[in-house]
């Protein structure tokens, strides 16, 4: 059971993958299967996705959800004349009832066709690419098809991808334009054949590409390769995988690394993996929740003695958020006053921004201790245990530390004048004289 790929369709998440020696079919049996999974994480029956002979070679499915259901494509051998040849196919899935499957690209022809990529093409219809590699395996190439008014078109070749592909291509639409990423030896840069991710656009108006050009920075003497992409917002965040040491790897391990496109610039090169280890982190693929994106990749540890064998694991890691009440804050603070057992009175005064207002502040002390701070006319404030000579502690506004300054003590009130005291003694005495005397003439 390998090479899983998922969509969410009808409030529920399908999968698919490859399987090989399923209890739905026979031991040397290779086949597509099919299942989804609920809110609560129950899992439906497993289905057989495909209908091409168990036999033939079935491989690399992939899952796209559209507009009229799910859109399920995968690499068969099922029709082909020639031993080696494969060819691309698709069918839908309503949720309940599949329909027939359909050829994508030529039988027959000379050609192994593989590792496919779906996408809407915008415009109510569908788009495909994937790799194509001759009999000799001496030459491969990027083909394209688009699906519209009912059928799909001829395949195109539009790039070549040198001596055999090195991963599947990756299509995404930002800007209005399609777009579609892949890996290449074909083009070597100015120090020798190494892979580059390359990117070019689909012309709606001609029904051709645009020239393709480089996303990976030159100089380069690494391999750039397994390009994928995804749309968050108005951003496409195009992923991919390098051993290039001369601007953001470390050492021969490959590193996860991504840049930006607004539709017609690229931002930064930006590695997510840490560099510094000796990890073979793969391409990240991005996902938007709510205001932020998550970038999640595989990492796999160099083998260690006592270690599995394949030992990886899921990196996530956030990418980029909204800004936020908490962003670049800083609380000033004072302590009011002070217990004979060591305890001082923290008082915070927050900003005038009314956004900040409202929210919890902690204070977090050395041994880890935390201590919210209760509203008051005043500030949030709270009893602490802590010196107010040494202050050693943290702020956190939403869990996070946030910087702090101290303010000045309120100022002590002035004791009480003598003089003052013995004028307001003789007035009262005086008074009390003169009522004295009234009484007395009465």
């Amino acid at each position: 059971h390998v090479r899983p790929s998922a969509a969410v369709f009808e409030d529920r998440v399908w999968v698919a993958w490859d399987a090989q020696g399923s209890e739905l079919g026979g031991g040397s049996d290779r086949m597509i299967l099919l299942r989804s999974l609920d809110s609560e994480g129950t899992a439906s029956p497993a289905i057989r996705a495909s209908e091409t002979s168990p036999n033939a070679t079935t491989q690399h499915p992939v899952l796209h959800a559209s507009a009229g259901g799910l859109v399920l494509a995968y690499s068969t051998s099922d029709g082909d004349a020639a031993v080696g040849d494969t060819h691309i196919v698709v069918r839908t899935f309503d949720g309940s009832a599949f329909g027939p499957t359909v050829a994508v690209s030529d039988v027959s022809d000379g050609w192994s066709d593989a590792l496919p990529a779906l996408a809407d093409d915008g415009a109510g219809g569908l788009v495909a690419a994937w790799t194509a590699t001759n009999a000799s395996g001496s030459s491969t190439r990027l083909k394209f098809a688009r699906y519209s008014a009912g059928s799909w078109a001829g395949p195109l070749a539009i790039a070549e991808l040198g001596s055999s592909p090195s991963s599947a291509p990756a299509i995404g639409m930002v800007g209005g334009h399609l777009f579609i990423a892949y890996s290449t030896t074909f083009a070597p840069d100015l120090d020798g054949t190494d892979s580059d991710v390359m990117m070019t656009a689909y012309d709606f108006p001609s029904g051709g590409f645009v020239p393709a050009v480089r996303v990976n920075p030159e100089p380069s003497n690494g391999d750039d390769t397994a390009p994928t992409l995804a749309r968050v917002g108005d951003l496409m965040y195009v992923g991919w995988s390098t051993d290039e040491d001369f601007y953001y790897a470390a050492g021969a391990d490959t590193d996860a690394v991504y840049r930006t496109l607004d539709g017609t610039t690229f931002g930064p090169v930006v590695t997510l993996s840490d560099p510094t280890l000796n990890n073979s982190d793969a391409s990240p693929s991005f996902v938007g929740v709510g205001s932020h994106v998550y970038a999640h990749w595989m990492v796999t540890p160099p083998p260690l003695p006592g270690t599995p064998r394949g030992d990886s694991r899921e990196a996530v890691r956030l990418v980029t958020r909204a800004p936020q009440w908490y962003d670049n804050l800083t609380l000033g603070y004072r302590f009011a006053a002070v217990s004979e057992n060591g305890s001082a009175l923290l008082q915070v005064v927050l900003p005038g921004d009314p956004s900040v207002a409202g929210h919890e502040i902690l204070a977090r002390l050395p041994d880890g201790a935390l201590f919210a701070l209760e509203p008051s006319p005043s500030g949030p404030s709270a009893w602490v245990p802590l010196d107010p000579a040494t202050a050693d502690f943290e702020l956190l506004a939403c869990g996070k530390p946030v910087a702090k300054e101290r303010l000045p003590s309120p100022p002590t009130p002035p004791p009480p004048s003598l003089a003052l005291g013995l004028l307001a003694v003789l007035a009262v005495a005086a008074v009390s004289a003169a009522v004295l005397a009234k009484r007395a003439r009465g």
